[in-house]
This record gives C-alpha cells, sequence and structure tokens, in this order.
C-alpha cells in the first residue's frame, strides 16, 4: 500500500501565508517537495531515535541525550534483551517468531495538531528529549520563549542551538512540527538560577491561550531552591557539590524524601509524593486548568500505590501495562523496574562511594561488597566532545538516579558518535514512558 504523507494529509491546515508563499515562489515547487519528503512517514527503529538523542542540541555532556553504552546488554541490562527493545529485527525472548519492538517506534510520533506542555526537571526531561528526538524529521522551527522570543529553521536532521546575545541558553522551547503539532518544554537546567513560580505560570497561561484544544500538559515537581543554592554555593568555593545540601528542612527535594540520590534503603511511597506536589504551586497552577488534559509524571523512585503487576510476575513484555495510564497520575517505577538500566557516571559514582567507604570506615563497616557493584567504566576523555553514549548502563545497582533512554552495545574504545559505531542499540524504559504517556492524547 503506498504510503501517503502527513502533508498531503493535513495541507488544509497550512496558513494561508505559508501555501501562498509556496505557490507564488519560483522555487515554491522544490520547498513543497522538500517538505512533503519531510513530513512524509518514516520508520523508526531504536537506532534512528538514538542518532536524534545524540544530535540534541540543549542536552549537556555527559549527560547528552541520556545515551550510554556497555560491552554486553545482556549482562548489564537484561530487561531490555528479554523485551527485544533493539533495532536487530531478531526475535526476542518475549516475542519469539515476530519482529523485536525496536524496529517500530512509530508509536511515538505525536498525533497531528496535537499540541504537548512538559515541566519538570532532568528525570522528565529525559522523557522529553526522546519524544523530540522520535519526532526530530517533522520539525520544521524551534523557538525559545524564555529568555528571549528567537527562532531557528529545523532540519529533518535537527534544529541549532538557540542562545541569546548574552549567550543565555534557552529555558523554554517549543517544537512546531510541519503536521501541527507542538512540544512545549518548560525546563531546569543545571547550572542555571531558578525558574520563578511567576514566569512558570506566565508560560503555562500563554500556552493554554495559544493551545485551547487538543492541547495536554504533563507535569513533574522540580528542584527545591536548596539545590540551585548549593550548586551557586559549590561553584563559588570552588567544590564537589553536597546533595545532602539539595534538601529542605524537612529533607526533600522534587517531593523525594531524601531527594534523587536516595536509594532504594529508604521506602518511597506515592502518597507522601502527591501530598508534597499538591502544595507546590506551579503545579498547583497546571492542575486548576483541567484534570482532563493535565496529567503529574511521578518520578520512579516512587513506588505506586497499586502492585505493577499480579504475584507471579508476566514474563518479560515490552508493555507490562495494557491498559493506558491514569490521565491524572502517571507512575513511571513499573517500567524502570521491569526494564532497568540505570545511568551510572564514573567521575560522580566515584566521589559518592568514596564519600560511602569513609562513612562505613568510620562505622567499623566493610566498604568492598557496596563497590564491586559498580561497573567498569571506560571514558575516553579525549573524545568526550563528541558527546556519545558518555554513560555506562547497568541495572540491579538501586532505582535512584538517570535511566539510560539509550544504550550502545560495544566493546570498550574511543567514545563513538552514532549508532553505527555500535553493533547494536537498545532502547531503554524512557522509550515505554513517552509511548504511554501518548496514549493519553490519541
Amino acid at each position: 500500500m503506498e504510503r501517503v504523507s502527513i502533508l498531503a494529509k493535513n495541507m488544509e491546515r497550512v496558513p494561508t501565508r505559508i501555501r501562498s508563499h509556496i505557490a507564488n515562489t519560483s522555487n515554491g515547487s522544490m520547498l513543497a517537495a522538500q517538505q512533503q519528503h519531510q513530513c512524509e512517514e518514516k520508520g523508526l527503529s531504536t537506532a534512528v531515535i538514538t542518532d536524534g538523542l545524540l544530535t540534541m542540541p540543549f542536552i549537556q555532556p555527559p549527560m547528552v541525550g541520556y545515551t550510554c553504552r556497555a560491552s554486553s546488554v545482556a549482562a548489564s541490562c537484561p530487561g531490555l534483551v528479554d523485551a527485544g527493545l533493539d533495532s536487530s529485527g531478531e526475535p526476542s525472548a518475549a516475542a519469539t517468531g515476530t519482529a523485536t519492538k525496536g524496529t517500530d517506534w512509530s508509536s511515538l510520533l505525536i498525533p497531528s495538531n496535537t499540541h504537548l506542555l512538559f515541566h519538570g526537571p532532568s528525570y522528565l526531561s529525559e522523557i522529553i528529549s526522546t519524544a523530540a528526538a522520535a519526532n526530530m524529521h517533522l520539525c520544521e522551527r524551534a523557538v525559545c520563549l524564555s529568555p528571549a522570543d528567537l527562532s531557528v529553521q529545523c532540519s529533518p536532521h535537527g534544529c541549532p542551538e538557540i542562545r541569546d546575545s548574552k549567550g543565555m541558553e534557552c529555558r523554554a522551547l517549543r517544537y512546531e512540527y510541519c503536521n501541527g503539532a507542538t512540544l512545549t518544554h518548560i525546563g531546569f537546567l543545571d547550572g542555571s538560577p531558578p525558574m520563578e513560580d511567576d514566569v512558570v505560570n506566565a508560560l503555562h497561561d500563554e500556552w493554554r491561550a495559544s493551545f485551547p484544544e487538543r492541547a495536554h500538559a504533563f507535569g513533574m515537581i522540580g528542584h527545591n531552591r536548596e539545590y540551585f543554592d548549593e550548586k551557586d554555593n559549590a561553584a563559588k568555593e570552588r567544590r564537589h557539590v553536597d546533595v545532602g545540601n539539595f534538601l529542605d528542612s524537612d529533607g526533600v527535594d522534587m517531593c523525594i524524601q531524601g531527594g534523587g540520590a536516595s536509594t532504594d534503603e529508604v521506602t518511597l511511597h506515592a502518597s507522601g509524593y502527591l501530598e508534597c506536589a499538591a502544595r507546590v504551586a506551579t503545579w498547583s497552577q497546571m492542575a486548576a486548568h483541567s484534570s482532563e488534559n493535565t496529567t503529574l509524571v511521578v518520578p520512579w523512585h516512587i513506588t505506586p500505590p497499586e502492585p505493577c503487576w499480579p504475584s507471579p510476575s508476566p514474563s518479560p513484555s515490552p508493555s507490562p501495562s495494557p491498559s493506558p495510564p491514569s490521565r491524572r497520575v502517571y507512575f513511571t517505577r513499573c517500567l524502570v523496574e521491569q526494564h532497568d538500566c540505570r545511568a551510572v557516571d564514573w567521575a560522580v559514582e566515584q566521589r559518592s562511594h568514596q564519600r560511602l567507604r569513609k562513612a562505613q570506615e568510620e562505622a567499623g563497616k566493610g566498604a568492598e561488597s557496596e563497590l564491586e557493584q559498580l561497573p567498569t567504566v571506560y571514558r575516553d576523555e579525549a573524545s568526550d566532545e563528541l558527546g556519545a553514549f558518555l554513560m555506562n548502563g547497568k541495572a540491579g545497582i538501586g532505582i535512584a538516579g538517570h535511566q539510560c533512554a539509550a544504550v550502545c552495545e560495544r566493546e570498550q574504545g574511543p567514545v563513538v558518535p552514532a549508532s553505527s559505531g555500535c553493533s547494536r542499540v537498545y532502547a531503554g524504559s524512557i522509550f515505554l514512558m513517552v509511548e504511554q504517556l501518548l496514549q493519553l492524547v490519541r
């Protein structure tokens, strides 16, 4: 069956002035052909989306696209292999005789004329970046909403980075797609000052006014002010950041007891998180508009109120929840438990475990068993500027921390800038989160 381009199906929605410009320009036919080519349906494999993640200009090393690497994904992150989340096309353990899910991620495409907004910390940024990478070939323009109203034209291969005349990074960004869809991100950037509540609320109100129909907002509770203060103080004092200083007087950051660096030694339940979220001004503002098109995305640190699956647990599957998630609250924990692959930055982990060793030695306890759980990480410092697969993927070392959006399977060696340098590329649980969240807007 011949494919019909998205542009052809939606040409009547293109503004009249643009259609007129194309029709009346000597190069109109060429522009139309280029635009049609950009909007045609495209096979989305894990490798294609991963390459999109690696070209995202708004993510800095070492968390470039939240891409990881492992010499053996089967050994490091077996849940990704069992579910068939790679691009090889070979049958998986969960789907014998069928192609792997990693060969077709069309479920990550944002529907035509649908408008998404995301606001939250870096855990939510993983989801946003993966959604943007999957839809990159449809992107026509990226617009910076803060600190200035700047824009750049995009190609099927990505968008240039946006900075203002003072070199300030864009902190609120909107991608505009040729099928009429948009993706808006109001973010938290490490090393940047916090966005004041009134600024965030104004951006949200502007988004609601611009897109009164087919719009859905996703929020995750962001960092405390203490987090930003500690970042500033550490930079001024030329010392390493102390994550303990991220916590408020109640020992909480991002509504997580112990903060994002907490481990499974602390049981983190949904009730406390939801009660805390209700007190956060920016989330209250988002939720006040409509419960039907606003969803609180709960980080994987938090245990959902209901079991992820009945006992005994099912065989490996890329979709543990067959029904669409709740429109009001979406728990990410179940996908991470089933497809765990934590992103490990050796420099950060080494400092963390040096502190652990010192504390355990002072308490008279051995630290060797803890340190043995760390993966052996190879970093080619001379090639780090390539910005690809700088993290290592590892399961079973605690839910806290970032999950790998994608994992490059390859032996140790120089950092590679694209998926073509990997023997295989596996999608992480983040791909599945995007897929489930998009069920809410279809």
